[in-house]
């Protein structure tokens, strides 16, 4: 046991003794929320007509794995919602935090969104210039403080013996990993006859890698000493939190005095909007980087939904603020609870991370539901394009939809087959449909314990218990089955209205059951279907023959046995 808590410290050692580094700014076109440049502005003493420009992009969530439903696994964080800098988990501050509010170059922004007069122009860039300057000199001293707490419990660097040791027991590992591979690709009966030869290099691979560690771990402080350091990084952070708040207090305090009784009115939304623009994209869950505001304004829809959208603003607002100053005060006080086996906070600290970070998106998830409300005839497809936004992974193109999008691009195709697409099309999202609702609710389900995993996931590393490779079939699994088994179905009454020559022109399915088909098999499966249905004799299968082989597979769905329909 003792040796498995050591393995579990080194992982946070590790993380502790990184060198910190500040995040490098990104050019202003390139940060997320930019709006582009401004509208052409008036001569002095009128006012010209300015137009906010478009919006920048704003940064995506991680890319998954390209599949239906590709949920988080369970215990997964999608994104970089934590955003940490190179430092590790002691040695930096989260990289949102390094980056100003403000910045110099962000005077066209607010002179477009609050109507700077032009004699007030260089007194909110003196402004600006003053509250960069301010936050570049504090960010630099709490980071200075951070790396001195880093280097005064750095370990000793190992004696040139102890180094040269180290070496030449990573040499004879790397040989004997090289044999062992060797081994393992040779054929299944010379493996065999070399099992207690292979077991025994196993043996000893694994017993020169827990002499390794072991050189390593002598050199790193003990569990109490590493809990001691992360409390103090730990209050480093808190305070920064609270000189980052104060030097935006700051910099408020003085560009209200100068505004006026209208320009005042307009802080607040101005205020809000920054900061959706900076915070939105570091959500992980689903629909918590979600800006409802781009849904509506797709829809024209803004003066309808003005009053909800101002409630969507006030109510997202409180939570971002939330829910980044929690993330700041809890990060390291979970891996501190940990390292003093206190089960119960560690706990809390994951719950708090799961509440914080769910009321940001049940927040847009709730604004897409008011608002929809509001649009009427509109209403249902507005909620469809904010969860195809808030739930990207469910709501994936299938690979069915790509063959019925590529079947009504054959040249010369019969227009009844057309027509059956049409009927085939519809039944397919109705169903769809179906799961698509079943998937977001998984997905919910899903992520609310994905924190609490994590958390088993770290006391186990910290115990050096080794990872399960495996994992136990979830909710959206199941849906995922049933998925490919609807396009399965689908695909074959499809196929089966088809000639050779047009299903060659298809999209090649995903996973399909039982495997890929050639083409002598697609064409007695085509053969046999029109056996089935074709009631007049003709060979062919016209409208109502091939309506017939629909209703039989609609049927036929979620019967376990398979073949051909009817037989």
């Amino acid at each position: 046991m003792r040796t498995n808590l050591r393995s579990g410290l080194l992982l946070a050692c590790t993380a502790l003794f990184a060198a910190p580094t500040l995040a490098q700014e990104e050019p202003r076109g390139d940060r997320p929320g930019f709006r582009g440049e401004r509208g052409e502005r008036g001569q002095r003493g009128q006012r010209g007509q300015r137009e906010r420009g478009a919006e920048g992009r704003r940064g995506g969530q991680g890319e998954g794995e390209a599949r239906p439903f590709g949920g988080v696994q369970r215990g997964e964080v999608r994104g970089n919602g934590r955003d940490r800098g190179a430092g590790g988990m002691f040695g930096g501050l989260p990289r949102w935090s390094t980056e100003p509010d403000f910045l110099r170059r962000d005077l066209r922004l607010v002179d477009d969104m609050l109507l700077v007069a032009d004699e007030q122009l260089p007194m909110v860039e003196a402004f600006l210039a003053d509250y960069e300057e301010g936050f570049q000199k504090a960010r630099e001293e709490i980071q200075a403080k951070l790396r001195e707490l880093r280097d005064a419990n750095r370990p000793p660097e190992p004696s040139a013996e102890e180094q040269e040791e180290m070496r030449s027991m990573g040499t004879e590992l790397r040989e004997k990993m090289r044999a062992m591979r060797m081994m393992m690709s040779g054929n299944r009966e010379l493996v065999d006859a070399e099992a207690a030869e292979l077991e025994e290099l196993r043996s000893e691979i694994e017993a020169m890698r827990a002499k390794f560690q072991e050189m390593r771990m002598e050199r790193m402080p003990e569990q109490d000493q590493i809990a001691e350091i992360a409390r103090q990084a730990s209050a480093l952070r808190k305070e920064w939190l609270r000189k980052r708040a104060s030097l935006e207090a700051e910099f408020t305090e003085s560009l209200q005095v100068i505004l006026s009784e209208e320009q005042l009115t307009l802080w607040d939304p101005f205020r809000r909007q920054v900061r959706r623009d900076r915070a939105l994209p570091r959500g992980v869950l689903s629909g918590e980087s979600l800006d409802v505001n781009t849904v509506v304004r797709e829809f024209e829809a803004s003066e309808a939904a003005a009053e909800a959208l101002l409630a969507w603003e006030i109510e997202l607002d409180k939570n971002l603020i939330d829910r980044d100053n929690t993330m700041m005060e809890i990060d390291l006080d979970a891996l501190v609870a940990t390292l003093d086996n206190d089960d119960k906070a560690a706990r809390d600290a994951a719950r708090t991370e799961s509440k914080v970070r769910r009321d940001v998106r049940d927040a847009n998830l709730e604004a897409i539901d008011s608002i929809g409300s509001l649009l009427g005839e509109q209403g249902d497809e507005f909620r469809l394009a904010a969860w195809k936004k808030a739930f990207p992974r469910v709501y994936r193109q299938t690979s069915f939809e790509r063959a019925l999008d590529a079947v009504r691009k054959i040249e010369g195709i019969d227009p009844l087959v057309l027509e059956t697409v049409d009927r085939l099309e519809t039944d397919f999202l109705a169903q769809l449909a179906e799961l698509h609702e079943e998937a977001r609710d998984a997905t919910l389900k899903q992520e609310l314990e994905q924190f609490e995993e994590r958390f088993n996931q770290m006391r186990d590393r910290m115990n050096g218990e080794r990872q399960r490779s495996d994992r136990d079939p979830t909710e959206l699994d199941e849906i995922r089955e049933r998925l490919r088994e609807l396009e399965a179905d689908s695909r074959e009454t499809l196929e089966g209205m088809l000639t050779p020559e047009e299903i060659a022109q298809l999209p090649r399915a995903g996973d399909r059951r039982g495997g890929p088909r050639n083409d002598e098999q697609r064409g007695d499966m085509r053969q046999r279907i029109i056996e089935r249905f074709d009631s007049n004799g003709d060979g062919e299968l016209d409208a109502s023959e091939r309506e017939n082989a629909m209703r039989e597979m609609r049927n036929r769905r979620g019967n376990p046995e398979r073949g051909i329909p009817g037989e």
